[in-house]
């Protein structure tokens, strides 16, 4: 009996009936869909033997069916991508490893085996795919197994000594995810920073990430995208088009990620084109004016080239009002289009790419209140801000990669060369009001201050690993790395401030009053310049105990230039009245310096194979994160030092395995981290306005157990879910500890780090059942709970976000073939009211202000999406 999963039901069928069910079969796979013939025997014992063959030349898939059949082994495919394909003809006497090998000759098909024995079959691909999943029913009842390359080799998910989440196409698809927001919900250890641009956006795992505004420092989580480096945090919050799957790596992982990767990984991986002719149009629309269109159209090209073709648009107005125009804020117009183009030969690979992505967007507003009101019924209240200034964001990108594999005998040479290019430009009223005819007497009063920034922002790097074969015992890689970033920046303030009046009441007015508009202007560069040799490696001592071991020689120099310019009122506010207006340094301030660094890290492993299904693991890493430079608008001679490496120290151990006869995935894990030199960001208020420098905070200490499990209850209904409880995101020794000088140390305070939750647990199923002969329901429900945790650095009470408990859920009906397939969408389906950040306080007239950011899920809201795929 032989059973394949498709489309969320399985199907059993007799094997004197493979023909008439593989019609009904090939109708049901524009998804994806694994079969999986069952084994007796594994393939080292049947490679010995000798089997009579008769097999025709005929589609992949078919041929596999009845290979399997006759030597009894599990074979693994996937059926949309293996049966475009012709195998050969194979008749007579042959081994089972031969015959498979002649069956697979002239196809772009490779065969590897799984530690338990089974054949996976798939298209050669180049190490840039750093991870390949392939799901496995074994049967009504048994859940997928996962393959991936988190070591950038490919092994069953339950092998790979690291901290894993994965979230596969099929849960981002149906839970309608397309960018790294929204996926931040269904992993436990994530946290996201959205800043009120791009630029200022970060990413936090287990707690730890970098928030910086400086244009010369680099995150602590390093996001790859289809095997590219993002040199900075901001270029990930972007959209994506069709995602294969999303895989996050918790831990140091500089060893073979690099230098940007102390804290952990996102990978994002795309879909690659198809070797047929298939696309799908998308339409959605959810309350509040949310309108999105999505196109995908993949084709192969003669006989070994595929393309791709993807275009995005979305507009959406704002879920709140700028009163002073009455114009909707925090939405977004987006736009992107990228082609792929693959090409599979027999020696050599290669994938090109090309995008190009543009976002218009009025966010993000922070909405402010007075800081003696209630937070939480603020939060419910809060709907309109008035600024005389329409703040946005525009964000330009454009990007393309070149991943080329060659086959040298039992070796493959890799090469990735990409290149990027984004461009900022940020508009922002900061005084965060509309008044023009109350403004500013004293250091405390009220005033107007307006920002514009602009940046330009440029990497290339390029990549070789030499990588041995899978199969063997002793398994290596060695790679050479090399990246390159400029940026340059131009930042301007501009206040409006009332100096003097003739008034007996002391305000002010235009005809009765004097006033100044102080401005100032700052141009910053910024260059990194890194190398890395890395090479990572593993040995079999048994069956059941392995060896791992990597390292990572990195050499890093940053420099930067600065300068600082202010017009004639603002010199004029410092000679006549002693101070300088709000949100610009007292004095015009000009510098530049360089630093280099360098480190090696590296890793150690050891993992015990308890059984074929259960193993355990533990593991030591180092990190390394490069110098950096405070360079930002504000820069002064007391900001100028040098911002030190940040250096990380992991212990982490672990078990993973495949209970209840291969219905339940588990994986526990529990870490200690230190992080010496870690470096953030420190809050200050200066001249009456908040601002930041960025400096080494001394010893973080981080540590916690975490919890995934997948679970299948029945061949209708899938659950998935973590838990990630952080024990410690503590400052542990502060660098102000013994500075003489504690008012410069400003918030930055002993205690636990922002983005920190304590406790954070993630829980989903999926339900799909067929309706009548020719559809099917699917429905899908998310529940994600964050415990309460600070949202800047600090322990300031009113800055605390308490805890919050979501749920998204979506029913939808398709046809078999998805051919057409129409979901009703509902997001905080219990209508929490909740901040992303808030900021206290920001002073102006009328005393000082918290500072809100309201996410778009901080309302319930509704919607509908339909898909058509040919």
């Amino acid at each position: 009996m032989l059973f394949c999963e498709e489309i969320g039901f399985v199907t059993p069928f007799d094997n004197k009936n493979i023909e008439g069910y593989f019609s009904l079969h090939y109708l049901c796979s524009i998804r994806l869909a694994v079969c999986v013939m069952l084994i007796s025997r594994n393939f080292a014992h049947a490679s010995e033997e000798i089997f009579q063959f008769s097999i025709p030349s005929q589609k992949a898939d078919q041929a596999l069916i009845v290979y399997a059949k006759i030597t009894n082994l599990d074979v693994i495919y996937s059926f949309d991508t293996i049966s475009q394909y012709q195998a050969d003809e194979v008749s007579g006497l042959f081994s089972a490893e031969k015959a498979i090998e002649k069956l697979l000759e002239n196809t772009p098909l490779v065969v590897t085996k799984s530690a338990r024995g089974s054949l996976i079959v798939k298209v050669k691909e180049p190490a840039a795919k750093v991870s390949t999943v392939e799901k496995v029913v074994k049967s009504v009842r048994r859940i997928e197994e996962i393959l991936v390359s988190a070591q950038k080799r490919t092994e069953a998910l339950i092998d790979v000594p690291v901290a894993i989440t994965v979230l596969t196409s099929e849960q981002l698809d149906r839970g309608f995810k397309n960018s790294l927001v929204d996926v931040a919900a269904l992993i436990p250890s994530l946290s996201l920073r959205k800043g009120n641009t791009n630029r200022n956006s970060s990413i936090f795992l287990r707690g730890l990430g970098t928030t910086s505004f400086s244009i010369a420092a680099e995150p602590s989580v390093s996001t790859v995208v289809d095997g590219v480096v993002l040199a900075r945090s901001g270029q990930a919050f972007t959209w994506y088009d069709e995602l294969e799957r999303i895989e996050v790596l918790r831990g140091p992982q500089g060893t073979i990620f690099g230098k940007n990767a102390s804290a952990g990984v996102i990978n994002i991986v795309t879909k690659r084109p198809s070797g047929v002719s298939s696309g799908s149009v998308g339409l959605s629309y959810f309350e509040g004016g949310e309108a999105a269109a999505k196109i995908n159209f993949s084709s192969p090209i003669g006989d070994n080239w595929a393309g791709k073709i993807s275009g995005f648009v979305s507009d959406y107005d704002g879920p709140h009002v700028n009163t002073f125009n009455d114009e909707r804020i925090n939405g977004h117009s987006r736009k992107a289009v990228r082609g792929l183009l693959d090409y599979s030969g027999k020696a050599f690979d290669a994938q090109l790419s090309l995008g190009w992505f543009r976002s218009a967007d009025n966010c993000c507003i922070e909405l402010t209140s007075a800081s003696t009101v209630n937070v939480d019924d603020t939060i419910e209240s809060l709907r309109s801000v008035s600024h005389d200034l329409s703040s946005e964001t525009l964000d330009t990108s454009i990007g393309g990669s070149a991943n080329l594999t060659w086959i040298i005998g039992d070796h493959q040479l890799i090469s990735i060369s990409a290149y990027r290019k984004w461009e900022n430009t940020e508009i922002a009223d900061r005084d965060f009001s509309a008044g023009v005819e109350n403004l500013f007497q004293s250091e405390a009063g009220d005033f107007q201050l307006h920002e514009m920034g602009f940046q330009k922002f440029s990497q290339i790097s390029q990549e070789f690993r030499f990588s041995s074969n899978d199969l063997s015992d002793f398994r290596y890689t060695l790679g050479a790395f090399f990246l390159d970033v400029d940026a340059d920046r131009d930042f301007t303030r501009d206040d409006v401030l009332c100096v003097e009046t003739s008034l007996d009441d002391e305000s002010c007015r235009p005809s009765q009053s004097r006033f100044l508009s102080p401005s100032a202007r700052a141009d910053l560069t910024s260059s990194f310049r890194s190398y890395a040799l890395f090479g990572e490696g593993g040995y079999k001592l048994s069956d059941h105990l392995s060896l791992s071991s990597g390292f990572r020689w990195t050499s890093d120099e940053v420099a930067f230039t600065h300068q600082r310019i202010a017009n004639a009122d603002q010199q004029l506010l410092i000679s006549e009245f002693g101070f300088g207006a709000p949100g610009i340094r007292d004095e015009d301030f000009s510098a530049s310096d360089s630093q280099r660094a360098t480190d090696v890290s590296g890793k150690l492993g050891v993992q015990y194979a308890v059984s074929n299904q259960v193993m355990a693991y533990a593991t030591y890493a180092t990190g390394f994160k490069g110098p950096a430079f405070d360079v930002s608008f504000s820069l002064n001679a007391q900001r100028l030092g040098r911002v030190e490496p940040e250096k990380s120290k992991s212990f982490e151990f672990g078990f993973k395995g495949l209970f209840y006869d291969q219905r339940l995935y588990a994986a526990f894990n529990a870490y200690y981290t230190e992080l010496d030199g870690f470096q953030t960001n420190n809050i200050q208020v200066l001249n009456n306005n908040i601002t930041s420098n960025f400096t080494n905070v001394g010893l973080v200490v981080n540590s916690g157990l975490e919890f995934d499990f997948m679970a299948r209850l029945s061949k209708e209904l899938k659950l998935f879910g973590g838990v990630a409880y952080l024990n410690k995101a503590n400052i542990d020794e502060n660098a102000c500890d013994d500075s003489a000088n504690r008012s410069g140390c400003g918030t930055l305070l002993r205690g636990r780090l922002p983005l920190a939750p304590r406790l954070k647990v993630v829980l989903g199923a999926d339900y799909h059942a067929p309706l009548t002969s020719g559809t099917q329901m699917n429905f899908s429900v998310n529940y994600s709970y964050r415990s309460d945790m600070f949202s800047d650095n600090g322990q300031d009470l009113l800055e605390r976000l308490d805890a919050v408990g979501l749920v998204d859920m979506s029913v939808g009906i398709a046809d078999y073939q998805s051919t057409h397939s129409l979901n009703f969408i509902v997001n905080n389906v219990t209508n929490q009211h909740f901040a992303d950040q808030i900021i206290c306080c920001a002073a102006n007239g009328t005393g000082e202000l918290l500072r809100f950011q309201i996410p778009r899920g901080a309302d319930r809201y509704l919607g509908l999406e339909y898909k058509y795929s040919f």
